[in-house]
């Protein structure tokens, strides 16, 4: 099984093709299916940030690891992984991961801090400290993320699809930039205005080095990539250019909408908001139903519009998958 997925930032076009390693069999391809536009018994569902903070599970193995070495042991990242498989029942696992293992890879410091999430406590704060930064050998560097994909994809047994995925360029530079997560990205993008060509030259090198690491899971056995984060006029720009096969929608766009000025020959992946996790389980799996008729079956995947919250209730979760594959 192979899926082509085009990366697209500061207009470079990177074509990549999964080549396979010696994996069990496939036995349920609904996700990639519905990716490729084929056809499929029902949407193919599964929820962004499913191995995390609402799982007991995780939270025990949480206890026991600090954040960063469960994402640097691959055994670990694995065991992680599986718990939502376990579980529920989901299309489609993803690698326990985080976007800032490129800024470690580049020598900063990223550090996760209770209560407040990432920080990196030593920011790029003017372009000369660009010089700080190193291009890794992402293979030897970040090969533990290789090896923990490889070990889920035996250790998944062939039950689902493997998802990888990176930070986008653009929001790399912000976190280097900010110290950590930010809403206004204020000084990220002051920096667009002030440095220009500095500016360009950062997101250049971040390029770089996210093929190199979206190239590498693929080789380690991700079987594809996942979108998200863009505005509606955004999402058209990339259904005109007509290579992208699965183009993700956070809550605030209308099925309907999406589907009319984006076309039939894309696949779309969402949309619900994940506060509407709160509402009783009957509610939640009638949301879950009225999303799959919103959108379709044919060329849609099921999730929420952005990654489940911490303190989401467990038999909510298990409400929104059943009502995405009751239709």
């Amino acid at each position: 099984m192979w899926i082509i997925t085009k990366y697209n930032s500061n207009d470079s076009h990177i074509y990549l093709r999964m080549t396979e390693h010696n994996f069990p069999p496939l036995l349920n391809d609904r996700l990639l299916r519905a990716a490729r536009g084929e056809t499929v018994d029902r949407a193919p569902v599964w929820i962004m940030r499913q191995a995390g903070r609402y799982l007991p599970e995780f939270r025990e193995t949480r206890s026991k690891h600090d954040f960063f070495s469960i994402c640097q042991t691959p055994t670990l990242a694995c065991e992680v992984t599986l718990q939502p498989i376990r579980r529920f029942d989901l299309d489609a696992s993803i690698i326990f991961s985080d976007i800032l293992v490129i800024p470690q890879a580049m020598g900063l410091v990223v550090e996760m801090r209770p209560g407040v999430g990432p920080v990196l406590p030593d920011p790029l704060s003017d372009p000369s400290h660009i010089s700080r930064l190193v291009r890794p050998d992402v293979e030897k560097v970040l090969g533990y993320v290789a090896d923990a994909i490889t070990l889920t994809r035996q250790g998944l047994q062939g039950k689902v699809p493997l998802i990888g995925f990176t930070g986008a360029p653009w929001t790399l530079m912000g976190y280097m930039i900010q110290g950590g997560g930010s809403s206004t990205m204020a000084q990220a993008r002051s920096w667009l205005y002030k440095y220009p060509e500095a500016s360009h030259k950062l997101l250049q090198l971040l390029t770089d080095i996210i093929i190199d690491y979206l190239v590498m899971q693929i080789k380690a056995g991700a079987q594809t990539i996942f979108p998200k984060g863009a505005t509606l006029k955004s999402l058209e720009m990339l259904a005109k250019d007509g290579d992208y096969e699965v183009i993700g929608l956070d809550w605030t766009v209308d099925p309907a909408e999406a589907r009319k000025r984006l076309g039939p020959n894309v696949t779309l992946q969402g949309n619900m908001d994940p506060c509407a996790l709160y509402a009783t389980e009957n509610e939640v799996f009638e949301r879950g139903a009225r999303m799959v008729k919103s959108f379709g079956k044919s060329r849609y995947i099921a999730n929420l519009g952005h990654g489940i919250l911490p303190d989401s209730p467990i038999p909510s979760v298990e409400a929104f998958i059943s009502g995405v594959h009751s239709i």
